[in-house]
């Protein structure tokens, strides 16, 4: 839901990651299930800013060796928090006097600790969780946090400039189901970043991916998702900010 906030945060300044179609549990989907759920999601918000995300968050940070290298072979790397903010739940609804005594509790502990490379997980389902985070933020840059986007935080140049999934879109195989087309290649530049995996305990090393590996599997899926117009949900901004992207019909 919400296009136009996502178009808002994009135009802002915050970095876009995918957050899947519609919320499911990666690990109990097939693997024609998990290629549509990225690409519809990134499908979706290539149609409202016109990017391609690197990056993306699975849902209740749910992963596994194999959901990773599928989507390495889509050029998407996966992104988790190491700090819960503690503003939602994945079972009950966290009530705003919840929220607003356990929040702030949690950064104040986390500054307390002196954490580095903190990637937060923060929601803003609730208009309450959305109005926590700008104290969140000034209780950051008080205890002399700097608050930036992902990629900058790991040291990476761009957070979109996938060249697997803009090659996919570019072929037409997205809009054609009775047939695998023939890859469209577009050119990468070489990365002279690295990324650490203390922080990223996700990233999983994959092998120069194929187009045709995820046509075949977005042609096996279909009936996953629709090409509806885009409905948008955006995470909040975290110390390492990425704002999420999630999509349902």
């Amino acid at each position: 839901m919400y296009p136009e906030v996502l178009k808002a945060s994009y135009d802002a300044g915050h970095a876009i990651g995918i957050h899947t179609w519609s919320h499911p549990q990666l690990t109990s989907l097939t693997d024609d299930q998990i290629i549509a759920e990225l690409v519809y999601g990134a499908a979706a918000i290539k149609e409202v800013i016109g990017v391609y995300p690197s990056y993306f968050r699975p849902p209740f940070g749910a992963s596994d060796d194999r959901v990773l290298q599928l989507a390495a072979t889509m050029g998407l790397t996966s992104i988790v928090w190491n700090f819960d903010s503690g503003d939602s739940d994945d079972t009950v609804d966290v009530s705003e006097d919840i929220t607003n005594q356990v929040v702030p509790a949690n950064f104040q502990q986390a500054m307390d600790q002196k954490l580095e490379n903190v990637i937060s997980l923060e929601h803003d389902m609730r208009e309450w969780e959305a109005r926590i985070a700008p104290q969140m933020m000034d209780l950051v840059v008080e205890n002399g946090y700097n608050i930036m986007q992902l990629h900058k935080c790991i040291n990476q140049a761009d957070p979109y400039g996938n060249k697997i999934l803009e090659g996919f879109f570019k072929s037409g195989q997205f809009n054609t189901t009775d047939k695998v087309l023939s890859p469209f290649t577009v050119t990468a530049t070489p990365s002279k970043t690295s990324v650490s995996t203390t922080v990223l305990p996700s990233v999983v090393a994959a092998p120069l991916p194929s187009t045709m590996t995820v046509a075949a599997g977005v042609q096996n899926a279909q009936k996953v998702a629709t090409t509806s117009k885009s409905n948008a949900s955006a995470a909040l901004i975290s110390v390492c900010s990425l704002v999420i992207a999630f999509f349902i019909f």
